[in-house]
């Protein structure tokens, strides 16, 4: 914990409400500050956002029909540092710093709560870990979850993101599901369905949790009609549970309701992101050089090594810690985002950590039960996956491991280097800061055109055409109400079957009057099953060189985004009048460029 301490203030946060923590935070302010709770009043989100420079853009909240905008993050963060949140209110009034919710005193006491949540998690953890383990055994299980994987990163640079706090409530949850089966309580029973309740507050997928005393001790058929009587004999302490998880559940389905109009709704509100359970990514998820789990966090193939030896021992946790590992690896590796944006390894297993060392708590107890050789090799290993984790750490805070665009390339050629190779940056996957057009002048001949194909205008719809020139049409006339020209509309894999391409649709547009009256513009989107996820938008009274009475030719160059499925997913291309007035368009050209990473 001294290590911890020490490297979280070698790397305190500029910022800590930034990005992901700013919108799971944003719910104290907006309530006890600003009387805002639906984000109605733009005014003071702008002007906090412009002084503290908290987020670049608003993805965290989307505008519901009711004209409330809706924070798509759970109301678990908010909820556990509310004590924290009035402590840097206080600071704040005491120090006469602005009590505006973004101000130093409440960036401090975030921080502040972090610190605590991680240190009590570890203390939690060792006291579960003792009620199944000797102390020698203990403190090595310590070391290698904190030195040996990627909870070191997570919990002392990604500060209050959601994984180092709903570590603790893994840790109490497993606490008090040992505390229920040896006393089932009504105070065991409050507390485990309090705590389920707020890590699933905290992230909806942590509902799972309720599969470890569900499963607990159940490892074959009789022990499950074991616990089946038990559960009905202890009926009241279940019922308190369950009362408890659906009552404080219900926070977070009353917000949706007065916000949307809705008890359940789809809070990211993305077409580009969610759970792909027919299609998980649970290769890349465990061993893909990008975020694979099991390369950059080696140790917990140890894990694994333990459930087996429980199974083959026929331990009565095995079942439980089994099934919840697996379900969890499953949901997790679905959702589309698999990598989970910028981050060391897979950062959505951290806060299931203590589940893990179990197995490898089992596994370690045989082992000093073993010869000398085999501890000597043993703990050589575990030595090497602490040190290549520590050392990978580092890699990452030295610009020699990429927290999101590594390849198998990248990885191989800086493992174990301490000096950054020149040719590092075109080993990594592309970087869409770089803008496409820039990138197709500077590097075309490196990259294969593929010509999709051109379309015209023939009885007002869009007809696949050989020809490369204009009709003798008028194109389609969008004049008076109509909005939307006909649309194209092409399957992903008939585009591209890679997943990283730039994009290039060529179009003729002419117009009469007032460009900028007009707001003629062309339009580009990547759909999941019909919903568009990624757009892009040429408008045209920005663009050079546009000339009245004649045909004016222009162009989208764009990259694909992060396709979310490569079977259902679809690219739609149509112009779109956003004024007033009239314009043509005819002539489409689209092609990709094939070639990046």
């Amino acid at each position: 914990m001294v290590w911890f301490a020490i490297d979280l203030g070698a790397h305190y946060p500029n910022n800590v409400l930034s990005w992901d923590v700013y919108g799971a935070y944003l719910h104290l302010p907006a309530n006890f500050i600003y009387d805002d709770p639906f984000l109605t009043d733009w005014s003071w989100i702008d002007a906090m956002n412009e002084k503290y420079n908290s987020t670049p853009s608003y993805y965290q909240f989307w505008y519901a029909d009711t004209g409330n905008q809706v924070i798509k993050y759970p109301l678990g963060f908010a909820i556990i540092y509310l004590p924290f949140f009035v402590l840097g209110h206080l600071f704040a009034y005491l120090g006469g710093y602005p009590m505006d919710g973004f101000s130093q005193p409440y960036q401090h006491v975030i921080v502040l709560g972090h610190l605590i949540y991680v240190i009590l998690g570890f203390w939690m953890a060792r006291k579960v870990l003792l009620k199944l383990f000797n102390d020698q055994i203990v403190a090595l299980l310590l070391l290698m979850l904190f030195a040996g994987t990627n909870f070191l990163f997570t919990t002392t640079i990604m500060v209050a993101m959601p994984h180092g706090h709903l570590f603790l409530f893994y840790s109490l949850i497993l606490w008090f599901t040992m505390q229920w089966h040896e006393k089932p309580s009504l105070k065991n029973s409050i507390y485990l369905g309090l705590f389920i309740s707020i890590a699933a507050l905290i992230r909806a997928t942590e509902i799972l949790a309720i599969l470890i005393p569900i499963l607990w001790q159940v490892n074959n058929l009789n022990e499950l009609k074991s616990k089946w009587q038990r559960i009905k004999n202890e009926r009241r302490q279940i019922l308190v549970i369950v009362s408890l998880i659906i009552f404080l559940g219900s926070i977070q389905l009353i917000y949706y309701k007065l916000a949307t109009g809705h008890f359940f709704i789809d809070a990211y509100k993305n077409a580009g992101e969610g759970f792909d359970f027919l299609s998980p990514h649970t290769f890349d998820f465990l061993i893909s050089a990008r975020k694979g789990w099991f390369i950059y966090t080696p140790i917990m193939l140890f894990s694994f090594i333990g459930l087996r030896l429980m199974w083959k021992n026929k331990n009565p946790l095995f079942f439980a810690l089994f099934i919840f590992t697996v379900t969890n690896i499953y949901v997790l590796s679905s959702w589309t985002c698999w990598w989970y944006a910028e981050s060391f390894g897979q950062r959505s297993m951290v806060q299931s950590y203590l589940i893990l060392m179990i197995p490898i708590g089992y596994f370690l107890n045989s082992v000093f039960q073993k010869g000398r050789a085999k501890q000597i090799t043993i703990g050589t290993i575990i030595g090497i996956f602490i040190f290549l984790n520590v050392f990978q750490t580092w890699q990452l805070h030295n610009g020699l491991i990429h927290p999101s665009r590594m390849t198998a390339d990248a990885y191989w050629a800086h493992f174990l280097k301490t000096n950054q190779n020149l040719a590092f940056e075109n080993l990594l996957l592309v970087n869409k800061d770089v803008p496409a057009a820039t990138r197709l002048e500077n590097e075309q001949a490196q990259l294969k055109e593929k010509n999709i194909g051109s379309w015209h205008i023939k009885n007002e719809l869009w007809q696949r055409s050989s020809s490369s020139k204009l009709s003798d049409t008028l194109g389609f006339y969008l004049e008076g109400d109509i909005e939307f020209s006909p649309d194209i509309v092409l399957d992903y894999t008939q585009v591209t079957k890679q997943k990283n391409v730039i994009l290039k649709i060529r179009a003729s547009f002419y117009y009469e009057g007032d460009l900028a009256a007009i707001k003629p513009t062309l339009v580009l989107k990547m759909r999941h099953r019909g919903k568009p996820y990624y757009d892009q938008y040429l408008e045209l009274e920005k663009t050079e060189n546009m000339v009245a009475h004649q045909w004016n030719e222009v162009e989208i160059i764009c990259y694909s985004a992060d396709v979310r499925n490569m079977q259902s997913d679809e690219i739609q291309i149509f112009a779109w009048k956003r004024g007033q007035g009239n314009f043509s368009i005819d002539f489409i050209h689209f092609s990709v460029y094939e070639g990046l990473r």
